[in-house]
């Protein structure tokens, strides 16, 4: 496998309740590797990650967004808090949260958390900080109150999990 991969900006849909392969949905405003989504049900926004023109990794702090009931090509919804990559998306019907990632213009894995108003295109707004080792690569899951993320690594990997209250802004638990 050559790296750095080849990236595409092509976004793709499956219909869960029947089986086959994927579709072709639209494309995203830049094609990037290494990003994570949040959703509310309506629209999905995509953020961060890495993209590879001419060979060379630039890591972004691009947001994009699409409603998932209609195809088509997303359009910019704002800027992440950093240029980040395997940060970790959690969300509730209103509230998406980013947590943690990397850059290597930072040393360390992120242990920022930064969140947005789904149905508002804007950048991100400061939500707290991660208290344990979750920061990149990280697992994440939720419901409409609580994000949680689990393994992960800041330098060694994790057994952690944390977690947050999405409708209230703190640091992770």
């Amino acid at each position: 496998t050559a790296w750095p991969p080849t990236v595409h900006a092509e976004i793709q849909y499956i219909t869960i309740a029947s089986t086959g392969n994927a579709s072709d949905f639209g494309d995203l405003t830049q094609g990037r590797y290494y990003g994570d989504a949040v959703g509310d049900g309506i629209y999905a926004v995509f953020g961060g990650g890495t993209r590879a023109p001419g060979g060379t990794n630039t890591i972004v702090n691009t947001m994009d967004t699409f409603n998932i009931f209609t195809t088509g090509n997303a359009t910019d919804f704002g800027d992440l808090y950093a240029k980040l990559q395997m940060e970790c998306g959690v969300f509730s019907s209103t509230r998406g949260v980013w947590c943690g990632g990397y850059s290597p213009n930072t040393p360390s894995a992120q242990t920022t958390m930064a969140y947005i108003t789904i149905q508002t295109k804007s950048n991100t707004t400061d939500f707290g900080d991660i208290n344990q080792g979750n920061t990149r690569q990280a697992a994440g899951s939720s419901n409409l109150t609580r994000g949680c993320f689990a393994g992960g690594d800041d330098g060694q990997t994790k057994d952690d999990i944390g977690y947050i209250t999405i409708p209230t802004t703190g640091d992770s638990t």
